[in-house]
C-alpha cells in the first residue's frame, strides 16, 4: 500500500514530507484499528489527502479522488459530478473523521528529511572532502530514507537517529571516511546527535538493509 501512496503522490505533485506522513498515518491507523475490514485502497488515499493537511500541502480532494480511483480502476475514465463520485467523497469525508477519532487526532510526525540534509552539509563541511562534489551521497541517503517507508520500523526510530543512519550507510557504500574519527573522542555522529552510539546506528542500518533483503526476496517454488 506504501507504493500506492508514493505512486499516488508523485502523480498528485505532493511533497515527501506529505507522502511520509501518509505512510505513518496509514501505518497507525491499521495499528490502533485492529482487524478492521476497511478497503485499504481507501485508507491510503484517504492517508494521503489527510497528510496533505496536516504538510500545508493541501490536495484538492477531487483530484485525490480521481487518481487514486484511476490507480485502482486503471481503464476507468475520470468521474465527473455523478453518483460514483459523490459516493466517494462521503466515504473520504465519513473515513477521514473515524482515522482522526481513532489516532486521537494525533497526526503531526516529526520526519527525518530536514534531519538529514543539516546533518549532511554539516558533515560535508568538517570534512572538507571533494567527493561530495561527484558522489550523489545526499542522493543515496535521501533514498535510503524513503524507501524505508515502505516498512512499518520507520515508526519505531526517532528522526534524529535514521538521518544518521542513512547518511552512515551511505559512507559504507561509497568507502567515505570522515578524517581523524577514529582519534576522536567523540564520534562525528555523536557530536550530531547527542544520544546516539555506534550500536544504534548500527540498528537503524541493519534496518535499512534487510528492507532492501525483503524487496529482493523471491518466493520458492512448492
Amino acid at each position: 500500500m506504501i507504493k500506492f501512496i508514493m505512486e499516488a503522490g508523485c502523480k498528485l505533485n505532493a511533497s515527501s514530507l506529505t507522502v511520509a506522513s501518509a505512510s505513518c498515518i496509514y501505518y497507525r491507523f491499521y495499528e490502533n484499528a485492529g482487524n478492521c475490514d476497511y478497503d485499504q485502497y481507501l485508507v491510503a488515499s484517504v492517508s494521503l489527502y489527510l497528510a496533505g493537511k496536516v504538510e500545508e500541502n493541501h490536495l484538492k480532494i477531487r483530484d485525490v479522488i480521481n487518481v487514486c480511483h484511476r490507480m485502482v480502476n486503471r481503464n476507468s475514465d475520470t468521474l465527473g459530478y455523478g453518483e460514483e463520485y459523490f459516493d466517494l467523497r462521503d466515504s473520504f469525508v465519513h473515513l477521514e473523521l473515524l482515522m482522526l477519532r481513532v489516532l486521537n487526532f494525533k497526526v503531526n510526525f516529526s520526519h527525518p528529511h530536514k534531519y538529514l540534509l543539516h546533518y549532511f552539509f554539516s558533515v560535508s563541511r568538517w570534512s572538507c572532502l571533494g567527493v561530495f562534489q561527484y558522489l550523489p551521497v545526499l542522493r543515496t541517503s535521501w533514498a535510503f530514507i524513503q524507501d524505508l517507508l515502505h516498512d512499518p520500523s520507520y515508526l519505531k526510530f526517532k528522526p534524529q537517529h535514521l538521518a544518521v543512519g542513512a547518511i552512515y550507510l551511505a559512507f559504507q557504500c561509497y568507502g567515505i571516511v570522515v578524517p581523524y574519527d577514529n582519534e576522536a573522542q567523540t564520534r562525528w555522529f555523536q557530536a550530531l546527535v547527542d544520544d546516539l552510539d555506534e550500536d544504534k546506528v548500527w540498528s537503524v542500518v541493519e534496518t535499512i538493509i534487510k528492507n532492501y533483503e525483503h524487496e529482493t526476496l523471491v518466493p520458492q517454488r512448492s
